[in-house]
Formats: structure tokens, sequence, C-alpha cells
């Protein structure tokens, strides 16, 4: 058989011929185990794809190994199962089989370099950096090469293999310096992985180059396989190390902003609040404040408990979370003070809060003294301003209930000592 390129020469060892059916069905079962292998590859590297986009859509979060895993699966498995003449038998088209199998096989490394790019340290990824522009460089001249007629993919082979050779080298050496020198201990089971491809690569190189190369060795494939799901399992571990490790940070972030007892948000939540609305002029135009404060917490902790009186303060931040509603936010800034920041007045709360106190049907005293304010430029200049006009307001309104609330107590006292009495 003679090959139609003048620059390329081979050996065609064996030529089946038969109808067409028979043909596809002989070298289909006698490449059977390793095309197998090798889809098994291509659906690992959709999976991991799979798997990047689904973070990204439900948590919002890139995870970069599992994209550069799924690349480096598609190359190795296309390239893999094209060994096995699966491009020839589907597609008969010569050149379609050329490209696939040539330029998968250039950008293999380049996706796995970038891999442990990402693990590296800086040390370490400068080296593997300067890897990835040389690979990435070759495949950019094998294709201007490629179009332009003057050297043919297959003869650019030799060059690819020693300059993979050298990377190899090189990466090898960047891990171990990460892991002796820098005690980088994330690279450590990179290695695991790394290790498999190598033997495999070597073995399928030495076959090849000895003559000996035949559909029976899947060394190679069934290495990227084992490689490429370690290397998911890995991610995956590692993803949900850094999702509990976010969690749990989100979580220290949100106690430090919560009160326990309500749940409602805490005074160091108001005061970021404050910040955040003083850097914006247009919020703070339409700014209101309306402080509440709770009557009778001391006389209900001294004559119904402690318990009694932390049910009440719980009793009052629902109260006011319930007529405040969705016009703005109920932090609690003390032991029985809360303040509310909305962006309209809020209306009715006087008749709301005795609807809403009468309807808990309390066996002790329940009241809530209010102020409320709302930006004014001719009287604010700024947000404290507002803040310490309905404080004021305020505390006028907690002096008028006072009377009430010695009355109470008084009439209150009395009661007690007549059935003391009796």
């Amino acid at each position: 058989m003679v090959s139609v390129n003048d620059k390329y020469a081979g050996v065609v060892k064996k030529v089946s011929y038969g109808n067409q059916n028979s043909v596809y069905a002989a070298l289909i079962l006698k490449k059977f185990p390793g095309i197998m292998i090798c889809t098994f590859i291509i659906m690992a590297g959709v999976l991991s794809l799979i798997i990047y986009f689904s973070l990204r859509i439900k948590t919002g979060h890139w995870d970069d190994n599992f994209k550069l895993i799924g690349i480096c699966a598609l190359c190795s498995g296309l390239w893999s199962i094209n060994q096995y003449d699966f491009f020839s038998l589907i597609f008969g088209n010569a050149q379609i089989t050329y490209f696939i199998d040539y330029y998968c096989l250039f950008l293999m490394p380049i996706a796995f370099s970038f891999y442990i790019y990402n693990l590296c340290l800086e040390r370490g990824k400068k080296i593997i950096g300067g890897i990835i522009t040389v690979h990435t460089l070759f495949v950019l001249t094998a294709f201007i090469l490629q179009i332009t007629k003057v050297k043919e993919l297959f003869e650019l082979l030799f060059f690819f293999i020693i300059m993979l050779i050298m990377a190899i080298v090189l990466a090898i050496g960047a891990i171990i310096y990460d892991l002796v020198v820098e005690k980088n201990t994330r690279i450590k089971l990179s290695m695991i992985p790394l290790m498999i491809v190598l033997i495999g690569a070597v073995f399928d190189i030495a076959l090849y180059y000895l003559r000996i190369y035949s559909e029976r060795f899947a060394t190679f494939p069934i290495s990227i396989l084992i490689s490429v799901i370690t290397l998911m399992t890995l991610s995956w571990k590692r993803y949900l190390k850094i999702i509990a490790d976010q969690e749990k940070k989100d979580l220290m972030i949100k106690m430090a902003d919560l009160d326990l007892m309500t749940q409602a948000k805490n005074r160091n939540a108001f005061e970021k609040e404050i910040v955040e609305i003083s850097k914006n002029p247009e919020r703070l135009k339409n700014i209101c404040i309306t402080e509440f404060d709770m009557n009778y917490l001391k006389y209900i902790n001294d004559h119904y408990g402690h318990d009694t009186g932390d049910e009440a303060i719980r009793i009052c931040y629902n109260i006011i979370k319930d007529i405040v509603g969705s016009k703005g936010e109920v932090f609690r800034t003390g032991g029985d003070e809360f303040i509310c920041i909305t962006y309209e007045p809020i209306e009715n709360i006087q008749p709301d809060l005795e609807r809403m106190i009468k309807e808990q049907n309390l066996p002790y005293p329940l009241e809530l003294s209010y102020g409320m304010a709302c930006f004014n430029p001719e009287l604010d200049e700024d947000i404290h301003d507002v803040i310490k006009r309905s404080d004021k307001l305020m505390y006028e309104m907690k002096q008028m209930m006072e009377c009430d609330k010695d009355e109470y107590k008084r009439k209150s006292t009395a009661n007690k000592i007549e059935v003391e009495r009796k």
C-alpha cells in the first residue's frame, strides 16, 4: 500500500476485507475493550464539565479544577479513542481523524499543566506557567505550519515528545520543590494521578516505538481513566472543604451581627448599616428612624423572673417586626431597646401596639414607648441627627408613661399585700 502523502511512510500490518457490515463488526469487536475505556474517559470529562457549570448555577462558585479536568479528559479521551480507529469507522474521513488525533494530543498537556498550576505556590507557578506558555506556542505554531502547508502535524511529533519529556521533568521538579521547600501539602495528592499517567504514557510510547503496538494494549487509556477519576474525587473533596469553610465563615459573620435571644440584628449590624447609609446621600434623603423602648422590664424580672423577662423581650421584637413589616429592618440595640430603619414613616403605631399586646393575653404588663423621626435637611446634617431626634421623642413618651407605670406598681403592690393578708 502506497501513501498519498510523499512525506509520510508507514507499515500496514493487516488488511480487513469483506462486506461493509462484516468489516465494521469485526473491527469494533476487536477494538471494543479499548473503545469502551476511552468512552468512559470522555464521559468522565463531560461529567466534570457538568459539575463545573452546575456549581456555578447552584452556588455561584466557579471551580476551575473541574473545568480543567474535563478539558483534559475530553482531549485525552478523544485522542485515545482515535487510536482504535473509532473516528475512521464513524466518519470515514481521514482528514478529520488526522486533526483530532494530533490536536487532542498536543492540547492534553496544557489542561493538565493548568491543573498543577492552580495547586502550586508562587515559584512553582512560574515554572508551570512557563511550561504552559511553551506548549501553547507550540500548538499555535503547529496550527500555522499546518494551514500554510509548511509542515505536517505528524512531522512535529518528535519535537512534541522531546518538549513533553522536558515539561514532565520540570513539572515533577516544581512539584517536589513545592512539597519539600514550600511545604505545600495541597499538591501532594496530585502526585498519585500524575505518576499513574506517566507510567501509562511511558509504556505506551515504548510500545509505539518498538513497533509492537496493538489494540490489545490499553495501558495508557486505563491510566488516564484512573487519573481522571482520582483527580475528580480529590477536587470534589477539596470543593466540599471550601464550601464548608465558607459556610463556617458566613455563619461567624452572621453570628457577629445577630442577637441570639431574639434572632434580630444586633447593634453591630446597626452600626454597619448606619455607615452604609452615610455613604449614600440618596438613601439618607428617605430615611426614617423609629426607636422603641420596653416599659416594665425590671418589674417583670423582679416579680415574674428573668425567663419571663426574656420572653417579654422576644414578644416585643415580634410585635415590632410585624408593625414594620417589609418597610425596613429591626435591630435590637440594647437590653430592651429596638431601632427600626425604614424608608417611609410607620403609620398607626400606637393602635397596632395596643391591639397586638392585647392579643397576647399576658399575665404581666407590657408597654412600649417609641419615637419616630424622618430625615429633614433643615434639621439634620446626617443620620446621627435623625437618631438623636427619634431618641428624644422616645424618651419624652417614656416620661409621659411613667405616671401610669407608678400607678400600676402601687396598685399591684397593694393587691399583693391584700392577698398575703387573706
